[in-house]
């Protein structure tokens, strides 16, 4: 059935406001490898939306990078996401590669308003647009890594009119920005035609195996081993894959997750303690859950999650004008 415009804004909306609490709710326990201590933290903690805390670290495998942020706050994944959001509303929901990088560097830079972790592609990133002199800018000016921050500003290039044509142009440019790597520009066009695929309509189960088969040859046999190793837990898969940062390891983990969601919340859950780069693993995952499952009821966003992100009205307001182009 065809929808009404503004329940196509909403849907649009729902998978950036799917990514951002998604990266919210895991923050606080973000990075923190041992699935044992996530699993007793869970005992007697909810795992969602926890304030960083240096005691969940402790003794166990992990990186705590997240010193000082409260509940709620996103990661510097979810502000990526934030700075995307900006620059596309900015520019009528098409890219404009200066604009973005402009943002990116006033953002994240010296002076910027972002205090917190700078992961390797926003450092180099920075450097080279920290050199470059007014015109002489490089429309590609990411570093050759393959890590889960190309996937961020995703997202929103999809919210902005995932039907547009030059969409995987626009998502490979603003990939670019930060990493100028073809893994890591597969596994974003990867997540762009899935988040597209699920709001135009078409079962989850299709459209992942339709992409994992069509994937190049270092993702596809990840993806197609991910959906085949059935109802085996996260910890697990994870466990099989690689907890870290590469999109080699994220991508055939959210794969397994996605393809087993029952709802928004039960995966975020999942994708938590699943543990590692569980922020990472949210930018996607949490996109393609808002744009299967969208907001409220028993399978959406919780409408009450929405209440607990940081700036969330503002972030709220942002996502649907967004996608309202």
């Amino acid at each position: 059935m065809e929808r009404s415009k503004g329940e196509e804004t909403e849907a649009r909306a729902g998978v950036v406001l799917g990514a951002l609490v998604a990266d919210a709710a895991s923050m606080g326990l973000h990075w923190l490898y041992d699935p044992d201590r996530l699993a007793k933290i869970a005992e007697g903690l909810d795992p969602i939306f926890l304030a960083a805390d240096q005691l969940h670290f402790d003794d166990a495998e992990g990186y705590f990078a997240h010193m000082g942020k409260r509940s709620g706050e996103l990661s510097q994944y979810g502000a990526t996401l934030v700075l995307a959001m900006d620059s596309l509303t900015a520019t009528g929901g098409r890219l404009a590669v200066a604009e973005y990088q402009k943002r990116y560097l006033a953002f994240y830079g010296p002076g910027g308003e972002w205090k917190g972790y700078i992961d390797r592609p926003t450092r180099g990133a920075l450097a080279r647009l920290g050199a470059a002199i007014d015109d002489d800018t490089p429309a590609v000016s990411g570093i050759d890594d393959d890590q889960m921050p190309a996937i961020s500003p995703v997202p929103a290039v999809v919210a902005a009119g995932p039907e547009r044509p030059g969409l995987e142009q626009d998502v490979i440019g603003m990939v670019r920005v930060t990493n100028d790597n073809p893994i890591a520009t597969e596994a974003a066009l990867i997540v762009a035609r899935v988040i597209r695929a699920l709001l135009e309509g078409e079962e989850t189960a299709a459209v992942l195996t339709r992409e994992a088969e069509a994937a190049g040859d270092q993702l596809q046999p990840l993806l197609r081993e991910a959906l085949a190793m059935g109802d085996r837990g996260s910890v697990e898969v994870a466990g099989h894959f690689g907890r870290a940062c590469h999109v080699q390891q994220g991508l055939p983990v959210v794969f397994h997750i996605a393809g087993h969601a029952t709802s928004y919340e039960s995966a975020v859950r999942t994708n938590i303690l699943a543990g590692g780069d569980s922020c990472g693993r949210a930018m996607a995952l949490g996109a393609i859950l808002g744009a299967r499952f969208g907001f409220g009821g028993e399978r959406g966003i919780p409408l009450a999650w929405l209440t607990r992100l940081a700036g969330g009205a503002r972030l709220f307001d942002q996502a649907y004008r967004l996608a309202a182009f």
